[in-house]
């Protein structure tokens, strides 16, 4: 059924419960059931190049963090699994490795954002729930 998992992740605090979401049903579905891990770096916007140059040196850095802190919840469970930072727009890079990739599933986190910050920032799971072609698992953060 669900062969390949695709879980999006920001910090290990946002991402905890999605991503024990997918173990747990990664255990449930079976050995040949794996999960990747996806921490996308926002692309920052700066006028000199040194400055983005600098500043994307260290994003990537943070992502790396931020996987490495996650993978012991994933060898502890056991779960064939992947790590996989980049950068770029969010919602793009989730559902476009989702679509291209085939993924089976998406197991994505929800946070609660006051109406005006949804308005002009936008919902990055909203736009992930509109272009995605596989089936989603929200998961209340």
């Amino acid at each position: 059924m669900y062969k390949k998992i695709l879980v999006p992740t920001i910090d290990l605090k946002r991402s905890e419960k999605p991503l024990r979401e997918a173990i747990r049903l990664a255990n449930l579905l079976g050995w040949d059931t794996r999960i990747t891990v996806l921490h996308v770096n926002p692309v920052p916007i700066f006028d000199q190049e040194s400055l983005f140059l600098d500043f994307l040196a260290n994003l990537e850095e943070v992502g790396r963090s931020i996987l490495r802190s996650i993978e012991p919840l994933l060898a502890e469970a056991q779960i064939a699994h992947e790590s996989v930072s980049v950068t770029g727009d969010p919602a793009y890079t989730i559902y476009s490795k989702a679509n291209s990739e085939k993924y089976d599933l998406l197991v994505i986190g929800k946070r609660r954002q006051n109406s005006v910050v949804r308005f002009f920032r936008g919902s990055i799971s909203q736009t992930i729930l509109q272009e995605a072609r596989c089936p989603i698992l929200q998961v209340p953060e």
